[in-house]
């Protein structure tokens, strides 16, 4: 039996999935294993401070992005699948499964291989790994310490350091500035020889290496095999701590926790992580196809935060544009239909079903209602004259293209802009058109990138209430907001980020009114303080 709340049935099966996403920027990770899922006609509200990953989670979602690892799913689509890649964990088998592993380091793994697994460090093939992050703190001393760890990867302390001398940079002068603010109250002369930011942050870098160093050396003076185990646990330690470390594991006494093979055995292996690698490389190719990302992307439409609208084009032509763009996709995709049928009439089988299969490999990339008024339209054409025309086609699809553009504009309180130029609009009106382009595409799913940001209180009130009313049955849209009011008053569900997770996730009522994480609470606090 089917449960309605609120005019939704909420027993029904998720459309849109979101499962385990990953996203990261070289050392930086910003996206940790996301989840969530939404019913066909839900409105979801990603909340959360900034830096916390909500605006690249919807460019991976839709497709501006590619996610290192997860799954997303619309309706009974999967859409995007990283499992079907070998992501790589810091074992040396991962890393030769692993398409994403190339050139020399991936040599420098192979010739590794048997002589691991079949000796004492065999272990560290299926031991978990522990991996070191960016500290999630506004404090430039927890950067300082993070620093002094001697087992960051390059990147990660290039990143680290990066940060701690943006944050350093600024304190130092704020703190000279404080200075001589009081020596003029004093009366007293300014500073003539102070020593500038840049040099007082590379003394301290270089301290701050030089602890990093003992503490290394400290390390490698022991003589317990365990210590050494714990290195070699870690993702991403730079290669020449590593070789120390597994000699003095061996060394050491280390033993393969009777997890070592037989050669044989390991050259099965390689042969295995060899066709993985294969067929990770054959689907990462085709990931990264434009007709691939296409076809994908046309589920969703994005509203960006400051309306990428065309200057040079009308309110009309801005949304026209894209699905005018299309008809030569249709035009495509209606002849192949129709060799598929010509070949079907003269007995050759095989070739209409490979025919068929290229037109619906199209067919994909377009919405279903704008599949459906190609074929009418193109039946209109032949019934006119026979055979249909290009340019005819061409004209009628602008004709129903332009009126399904005025609907739009004129949903959006825009009916009397279509000839004016974005030069010439509000910002809420440019937004509001932004909105309308990206309906026009017919999305299975409508995603807001804080549409409000760049807009004053009053014009942020008129784009709400268009967004407000577009929600209906039948329209699934994620809106990453900081408008806590929307989010409360318009979400059927609220997605709380913080430091690239999920902290929380829930209805309105529960996440505002009843949440149970302390960082929620405390952002839920900081967003209510009035200046």
């Amino acid at each position: 039996m089917e449960d309605i709340v609120n005019g939704k049935n909420v027993s029904a099966a998720p459309y849109l999935k979101v499962e385990d996403i990953y996203k990261n920027f070289g050392a930086n990770k910003v996206l940790k294993g996301i989840s969530f899922d939404l019913r066909k006609g839900e409105v979801l509200a990603i909340i959360g401070s900034s830096g916390s990953g909500k605006t690249t989670l919807l460019r991976c979602i839709t497709f501006l992005e590619r996610a290192d690892k997860g799954v997303l799913t619309v309706g009974d689509n999967v859409l995007f699948d990283m499992s079907r890649v070998k992501m790589e964990d810091g074992s040396l088998s991962s890393s030769l499964a692993s398409p994403l592993c190339k050139g020399i380091r991936y040599l420098s793994c192979k010739l590794r291989y048997t002589r691991s697994v079949t000796g004492p460090l065999a272990r560290f093939e299926s031991d978990e790994k522990r991996e070191f992050s960016l500290p999630v703190t506004d404090k430039t001393a927890d950067f300082a310490e993070f620093l002094k760890n001697p087992l960051l990867s390059h990147s990660l302390r290039a990143a680290a350091e990066e940060i701690y001398k943006s944050r350093r940079r600024s304190e130092l002068i704020a703190q000279s500035l404080e200075r001589a603010k009081e020596r003029a109250m004093r009366g007293e002369a300014q500073e003539k020889n102070s020593v500038s930011p840049e040099k007082v942050i590379r003394a301290e870098l270089k301290q701050i290496r030089l602890q990093a160093k003992e503490l290394l050396d400290t390390t490698f003076s022991s003589s317990e095999a365990e210590d050494y185990a714990a290195i070699l646990n870690t993702k991403d330690v730079p290669e020449r701590i590593l070789r120390r470390a597994r000699a003095k594991y061996i060394s050491c006494g280390g033993t393969d926790a009777g997890k070592a093979v037989s050669v044989a055995q390991a050259r099965e292996n390689k042969r295995i992580f060899a066709e993985e690698r294969r067929q990770g490389a054959q689907e990462l190719k085709k990931m990264n196809s434009a007709a691939y990302i296409r076809s994908k992307r046309l589920h969703f439409g994005l509203v960006f935060q400051s309306f990428n609208l065309f200057p040079q084009y009308t309110v009309l032509d801005n949304v026209t544009l894209a699905p005018r763009l299309m008809i030569r996709e249709e035009l495509k995709m209606l002849s192949l239909f129709a060799k598929a049928e010509r070949a079907a009439a003269q007995g050759n089988a095989d070739k209409a079903e490979k025919l068929r299969a290229k037109a619906d490999i199209i067919a994909q990339t377009l919405a279903k209602e704008d599949v459906e008024a190609a074929r009418r339209t193109a039946r209109e054409c032949a019934a006119s004259g026979g055979t249909p025309d290009r340019h005819e086609y061409a004209s009628r699809r602008r004709g129903e293209i332009e009126r399904y553009a005025y609907t739009l504009l004129e949903q959006v309180g825009l009916a009397d802009k279509v000839r004016s130029y974005p030069c010439e609009l509000s910002g809420g009106q440019c937004q509001r058109v932004a909105i309308a382009r990206a309906l026009a595409m017919r999305p299975n799913i409508l995603c807001f990138d804080e549409p409000t940001s760049a807009l004053d209180p009053e014009l942020t009130g008129e784009v709400l209430k268009v967004i407000k009313g577009l929600k209906s049955s039948d329209r699934t849209m994620i809106v990453v907001t900081h408008e806590m009011n929307f989010a409360r008053d318009v979400a059927d569900k609220v997605l709380f980020m913080s430091g690239g997770v999920v902290e929380e996730s829930g209805t309105p009522d529960k996440v505002f009114d009843h949440p149970e994480s302390e960082i929620t609470k405390a952002f839920l606090r900081k967003s209510e303080e009035k200046y």
